[in-house]
């Protein structure tokens, strides 16, 4: 499976925990299978449980030969500037933008979100991507990072991005930034 895109599949989370910066990670497929949801909860989280061999994460690149990702960092004061209904959909644009032309989107979202904040969000990649609302899709449902893992592998890897020193994250090659430029319009 190639490693660039154009990516079809699009798993969503976050690491805030209430604290800011959040991470939030957006995990790249065209795996089908990637996609799968769960009815009950049967992923389990890497980071929990650890053995004392292993103290921490898996290799986590190692989960990324067929896949991609990126990542940003959301500020308290993102947070104020953002309006609420807004977030999510400023977020995915900022993450998918520049990314090669696909025929659809699939986008899975930890969390429960409102069809206000899906709407905005699909309008708002139609826009970036030049993808028809029709072909974007968005699931989103409690606990999806228990049950799907693109979504649980972003979940991981906001993690161990939110555990590796600031100076590192930094400068990783994934790091993208809220696009306050090019998405003046909509903020």
């Amino acid at each position: 499976m190639q490693k660039d895109g154009p990516w079809r599949f699009l798993g969503l989370d976050e690491s805030n925990n209430n604290q800011y910066p959040a991470i939030y990670v957006a995990t790249f497929s065209n795996n089908e299978t990637d996609t799968h949801i769960s009815k009950r909860k049967r992923i389990g989280k890497t980071r929990k449980g650890h053995n004392k061999k292993r103290k921490g994460h898996r290799k986590i690149t190692t989960m990324f030969t067929s896949r991609d990702y990126s990542f940003l960092f959301y500020s308290k004061a993102d947070n104020k500037i953002i309006q609420p209904y807004k977030r999510i959909g400023i977020i995915l644009a900022s993450l998918v933008y520049n990314q090669p032309k696909m025929d659809f989107l699939k986008i899975l979202i930890d969390g429960v979100w409102v069809d206000k904040n899906i709407d905005f969000a699909k309008s708002l990649l139609k826009d970036i991507t030049g993808l028809e609302k029709e072909r974007i899709e968005i699931i989103t449902g409690p606990q999806l990072d228990k049950r799907n893992k693109l979504v649980n592998l972003a979940d991981e890897t906001a993690h161990w991005l939110y555990q590796q020193s600031l100076s590192n994250s930094v400068n990783n090659k994934h790091k993208k930034q809220i696009l306050y430029n090019e998405l003046s319009d909509y903020i």
